[in-house]
């Protein structure tokens, strides 16, 4: 706000002084400052000026298109709210007086501006603008610059001379200049800062134009809510920013929400302003999202996106909308078609039990990735299937302990424990001993039917000192119920107490583990509420043929 000797409502008055109360190193310069008295900045008002109300500060680093020796130089200008040059004082970060300016703002962008005549005190404006981040990085930048250029004669007076360039005008800033809010303008927007948003270009804002860091992440959060209202894909950049900001817990929820937030703009009429290729391009972007999160997309929701992609490409490799496949034909059907039903929701289970009964080697990743988006119902259908393909498996099996569900990383476990592969002994450690559901008993007793070669890999993980203790007792636990039992009572005679202990859990969990393993081989009753143990019993009656014919209730 300025402050004037003029009686004017809302201004202060300022006190009478002598008529030249002007230091002399502040006369006669643009632009000079002092840090007695907090930060002050002195700019030099000539006679015909207007005394401006407010000013904005704008701290820059000569742009990289000015002459070489200019580059390491960093202009501090006072501009107008019409956006004129009020006043420029030119710094270099290597001069001590130039370097505690610099350090002082990087601490607080906050100053007042004093406005002189070189005789008199006119008025003063405050300035208090979010900029530290941006001095920082100036700093920064300038500092890796020092050996690669040094100001030459009179370089400070030709970089006053450059043009005054303005943070306004950047695509962070201009995005949603436009009060319009539909899916159209938001998607055009969501390009503009996708744009704007890589490190090199963020970095060049901050630096050259002085876009505040405050601007870009309001600019940045507007953008993601109109974009996460329409259901507009976001690139991965963005998607961190909408989880960091509380839009879902994990990508998948958010690709999730997504999805059916954007069936709900294409209900609206005009779509919000959506073209056919505006629509296909997001449909396709979703689809990849969903895919590389095991989202499962419903019959309805396929059918919808593949019509609208069909429509603008024309042609789409999927299952055209409205066409009903006989299931009674599957079996028949050649490779091709039955991978072109792997994407299906409606025939992807019946389309992967026909490959794995022709025992499609071939085709085996395209097979588990599709067991990934399946729901818990169709995925022991499935992959019992596939262990049954046999050792030629087992890579991608061992792939699968990495999904995203519980159940999938579940079922694979299990194919691999069918299968006795001493190579899936290691990562089903791994997974046992990270498994952050409570899916790890069922990991455990998996581990545990591999018998001495477990034994020996959960040795070694003890002899570490790593892993917790009741997961390892647990898995000992079922070791001894798979042949191991005298291994597991010698270690209640190791010198080290912590063993000591864990082989006494393990051994008080025999009962138990036993009642487990019974319960899955279909020996006792299996208990209804234990989610894993009604998998893991279905599972293997899938192995033995002797499944009922109705699928798994499925609890997502």
């Amino acid at each position: 706000m300025l402050e004037t000797r003029e009686d004017v409502t809302g201004l202060h008055m300022l006190p009478e002084e002598p008529e030249s109360d002007i230091a002399a190193e502040h006369r006669g310069r643009e632009l000079t400052w002092s840090l007695v008295d907090g930060t002050e900045l002195y700019a030099f008002v000539t006679p015909s000026t207007d005394l401006p109300t407010e000013l904005d500060l704008l701290v820059q680093l000569v742009p990289a298109i000015a002459p070489q020796d200019l580059r390491a130089l960093i202009l501090l200008t006072l501009a107008t709210p019409s956006r004129e040059r009020f006043a420029r004082a030119v710094l270099d970060p290597r001069e001590p007086a130039d370097r505690l300016l610099l350090d002082a703002l990087r601490r607080k962008c906050e100053v007042a501006v004093v406005l002189h005549d070189d005789v008199k005190k006119l008025g003063t404006v405050s300035i208090n603008v979010p900029r530290e981040m941006n001095v920082a990085r100036i700093l920064d930048r300038s500092s890796r610059l020092r050996m690669e250029s040094a100001p030459g004669p009179n370089a400070k007076a030709r970089a006053s001379d450059l043009p005054l360039t303005l943070p306004d005008g950047h695509l962070l800033l201009t995005a949603l200049a436009s009060s319009e809010e539909t899916a159209s303008a938001t998607r055009t927007a969501l390009r503009e800062v996708q744009e704007a948003m890589s490190p090199e270009r963020l970095d060049d804002a901050l630096v050259y134009l002085s876009v505040p860091r405050d601007s870009v992440d309001e600019t940045l959060a507007r953008v993601l809510e109109r974009a996460l209202q329409h259901g507009l894909a976001l690139p991965a950049l963005l998607q961190e920013r909408a989880l960091a900001n509380g839009a879902a817990t994990d990508v998948g929820e958010l690709v999730s929400k997504q999805i059916e937030t954007f069936k709900k703009t294409l209900a609206t009429e005009g779509a919000m302003g959506l073209d056919d290729a505006a629509i296909a391009e997001n449909w396709e972007r979703l689809i990849q999202l969903a895919t590389d999160n095991e989202i499962a997309l419903d019959p309805e929701t396929h059918e919808q996106a593949h019509g609208a992609i069909r429509k603008f490409r024309g042609s789409s490799p999927s299952i055209p909308p409205g066409v009903e496949v006989d299931a009674r034909r599957i079996s028949e059907a050649g490779i091709p078609e039955l991978l072109l039903m792997l994407d299906h929701p409606r025939y992807r289970k019946l389309a992967a039990m026909a490959l794995a009964e022709r025992n499609a080697i071939e085709q085996i990743d395209a097979l588990c990735k599709a067991v990934r988006k399946m729901p818990r119902a169709e995925v022991v259908r499935v992959v019992p299937r596939i262990a049954r393909m046999g050792e030629e498996v087992g890579d991608a099996l061992i792939d699968g302990l990495s999904a995203k569900k519980t159940f999938v990383r579940h079922a694979f476990a299990m194919a691999l424990g069918q299968l006795k592969l001493r190579r899936a002994v290691v990562p089903l450690l791994h997974l046992l001993l990270a498994e952050q559901s409570d899916g790890w008993r069922d990991i455990a007793r998996v581990f545990g039917s591999f018998g001495n070669a477990s034994l020996r890999a959960l040795t070694r993980q003890i002899a570490d000192g790593k892993g917790p203790d009741d997961r390892i007792a647990i898995a000992l636990a079922h070791l001894a119920q798979n042949g191991c039992e005298e291994a597991v009572v010698a270690m209640k005679k190791d010198p080290d107490r912590r063993v000591q202990r864990i082989a006494e859990e393990a051994l008080s969990h025999r009962i138990s583990t036993r009642e487990r393993e019974e319960m899955v081989a279909g020996k006792r009753a299996v208990d209804a509420l234990d989610a894993g143990l009604v998998f893991a019993r279905r599972f293997v009656e899938e192995l033995e043929g002797r499944a009922p014919e109705a699928d798994l209730q499925s609890d997502e």
